[in-house]
């Protein structure tokens, strides 16, 4: 017996008020591999995406309703999560890295955007959107698991600044863990332990490898 695995097309909104350019992209993907559908507005993005699903939007950001990159900045605010890749008649490398660093997926001048780029560009960004929601959840989870731990739990940098204390901290030591974010952890030992615990914590920075160790600490009595 013989199983056909079928892969369902990407469902993509393209943003987009060039009817020619539109009607060239659309000619040239498969609809079998990209399915396409297309608007000529900021405000019908807007419409569209709040009616329908889709796996990752196609944005021009020339629009009789909106230019620039405020264009990108309005939609990728009103859905945060949706995979955005940005399509230019003029590309500029100072924007495109702007926008990448504000969230969007990708940045393609309209003139070097074939078929096979766009396709691999989509895919990638729906990849890279869905891995970055993964670590999301698993940070929340996270955050949620030690919230509700009877232990107490820091976080330090490589510096050894503390980055995040659970809320059990308040019972061990007395200090919330608003008064003890930013501060070196040296800062919060006894004097007589700071040498050996920070030669502790040097090495589990480079090293990576777990220890177990004692030491006092001041309670903020």
């Amino acid at each position: 017996m013989t199983r056909t695995m079928v892969i369902a097309p990407l469902r993509v909104l393209l943003v987009e008020d060039d009817g020619a350019y539109a009607a060239m992209l659309a000619a040239e993907l498969d609809p079998t591999v990209v399915e396409v559908q297309r608007v000529a507005s900021i405000a019908a993005a807007h419409v569209e995406l709040g009616q329908r699903d889709f796996d990752a939007v196609l944005l021009d950001l020339g629009l009789p309703d909106s230019n620039g990159l405020a264009t990108f900045e309005t939609l990728h605010a009103a859905v945060p999560d949706m995979p955005i890749v940005i399509l230019t008649a003029n590309p500029d490398d100072g924007l495109a890295a702007v926008a990448m660093q504000r969230g969007a997926q990708d940045y393609l001048a309209k003139g070097e955007a074939d078929a096979p780029v766009l396709v691999r560009a989509l895919r990638y960004a729906r990849e890279r959107s869905s891995f970055r929601q993964t670590m999301i959840d698993r940070e929340s989870r996270f955050r949620a698991l030690v919230e509700h731990s009877y232990d107490a739990v820091t976080l330090l940098s490589s510096d050894l600044r503390i980055l995040y204390d659970s809320r059990s901290i308040e019972s061990l030591c007395g200090y919330t863990p608003e008064q003890r974010v930013g501060k070196t952890v040296q800062h919060l030992l006894h004097p007589d332990d700071v040498a050996e615990v920070t030669e502790h914590l040097r090495d589990l920075v480079e090293t990576s490898t777990p220890a177990s160790f004692g030491y006092r600490f001041k309670h903020c009595d």
